[in-house]
């Protein structure tokens, strides 16, 4: 309990001034549609890709694509000069480069991984089992929720 309370005293600034710059990104996207704060890039990324993979829905633009459409996207969409090689999305950037397929492919990858470790963790008595079936449903809902 101690140490739980030691770091969020010494997280909370941190943790505030990041919420600051993000409400400050989003008052500048949604008032100024301002696409240059760390935010707008993001919602920039997201919709280049969007609109890059409804383009190549199946098989994708491939891996040396997307530098390109980034690049391309920024200047036609936004009249940025900016690119990126990925999309701040793992299934975003995979769907693009590799269209539904590689999508699909990706989310099996996490199904499979987490249904394995969800079998340990019911079947298994082993710390060390349990524990590595743990860092594996971790993994899979920090990619999940972080993208």
């Amino acid at each position: 309990g101690g140490a739980c309370l030691l770091l969020a005293a010494i997280a909370f600034p941190v943790i505030a001034n990041r919420a600051d710059f993000l409400f400050s990104d989003l008052d500048a996207l949604t008032t100024k549609n301002d696409h240059a704060t760390a935010l707008g890039l993001r919602v920039a990324m997201w919709e280049i890709g969007t609109k890059a993979f409804h383009e190549a829905p199946i098989f994708g633009h491939g891996i040396t694509g997307s530098r390109a459409l980034m690049k391309q996207g920024f200047h036609d969409q936004f009249g940025m000069d900016a690119g990126y090689n990925h999309y701040h999305n793992g299934f975003l950037t995979a769907a693009v480069q590799a269209g539904l397929l590689g999508a699909f492919a990706l989310a099996a990858i996490f199904v499979v991984a987490a249904w394995n470790a969800a079998r340990a963790l019911r079947r298994s008595a082993g710390p060390a089992e349990r524990f590595g079936a743990t860092m594996i449903i971790v993994t899979v809902v920090t990619y999940l929720i972080g993208g």
